[in-house]
């Protein structure tokens, strides 16, 4: 699981969720809040399955209006109704040997919900206007924002569809759990929306770091990437500075609880050197990815490593 960034312990743990879930042809249902990376998560699942050639298909249940839904995963014989002048394959069709990824699957109404668990149960469905079930071989990947089991008590869930999607289920940390992992992610975003834009930069100032990690993100990572974003673009000189961070981040104060291990009164050498060794480590010794990530070339990289003594550990890797 090579695409999720970070060091901290529910990382690592969700590598091998992902790891565990793509070794086995099952259902699984991914939850987290919003922001977190569900998709990127199911997308890994895929990359790392059985079945990483053949399509796959997402479609969110919540921005689908409800009279809709139905024909687009199950699709219609022509002649349905008035305007079907064709037949229409469904998303199911399309994913048949792949994967499917029902996200927001919480949204989903009761009747599509039935639908789905006879896709699941059985392989099979009738597209509106056929009385011939299609029989399909397709992996249901589900994602969920909200608490299903409190859906069921009020009845907007079927039971039943829970627990055949629930064969394994995945559940994502808000970025506030992982707040060790908010300077990789941050360098990340960096350098990817730095090379999309075009512009160039060497880093992000220590104190903008400190900002970001006493951030509580309700928005979770999406929220950091937009931020990050943002403030390339505000950004005049070659770090990012407390110029550009928005105001409500400003007024934040350190909260004990959320001290770190790494977060201590230590020079900004010692905070740099840091964030070396846990990038190179991150990229398992790669000092081209290394150095990309931390936005430095490789001889700027090198001189850092020899500087701060970490070219032994880098060998290690």
């Amino acid at each position: 699981a090579g695409n999720l960034i970070g060091e901290s312990q529910s990382i690592h743990k969700l590598r091998r969720l992902i790891d565990a879930a793509a070794a086995y042809d099952c259902s699984v249902l991914i939850t987290g809040e919003s922001g977190c990376g569900k998709e990127l998560v199911a997308r890994q699942i895929q990359l790392q399955s059985s079945r990483k050639d053949q399509p796959f298909v997402v479609i969110n249940c919540a921005a689908i209006p409800e009279n809709l839904i139905e024909t687009e995963l199950f699709g219609y014989r022509k002649g349905a109704f008035t305007g079907a002048e064709s037949d229409k394959r469904g998303l199911f069709e399309v994913a048949n040997g792949g994967t499917i990824f029902l996200d927001e699957i919480n949204n989903a109404p009761l009747n599509l919900q039935a639908k789905l668990l006879r896709v699941l149960q059985d392989g099979s469905f009738t597209p509106m206007g056929d009385t011939h079930p299609v029989n399909v071989d397709v992996r249901v990947l589900a994602a969920s924002n909200r608490d299903i089991p409190q859906l069921i008590q009020s009845g907007e869930f079927r039971e039943d569809l829970y627990y055949r999607l629930m064969v394994m289920e995945i559940g994502l940390p808000p970025l506030r759990d992982r707040r060790d992992d908010i300077p990789l992610l941050s360098y990340y975003f960096l350098n990817k929306h730095c090379a999309r834009l075009n512009k160039s930069m060497s880093g992000i100032k220590t104190d903008v770091l400190g900002t970001l990690i006493r951030h509580d993100w309700p928005g979770n990572v999406r929220e950091l990437e937009n931020l990050i974003q943002r403030m390339i673009i505000m950004s005049e000189g070659e770090f990012i500075t407390m110029d550009v961070v928005p105001a409500p981040l400003l007024g934040e104060k350190a909260n004990p609880i959320k001290a770190l291990d790494y977060v201590s009164p230590q020079s900004l050498n010692d905070i740099e050197a840091y964030f070396i060794r846990k990038t190179m480590r991150e990229c398992h010794g790669d000092r081209a990815l290394t150095a990309s990530i931390l936005g430095i070339d490789k001889s700027t990289l090198w001189r850092k490593l020899k500087r701060y003594q970490l070219e032994d550990s880098a060998e290690k890797q």
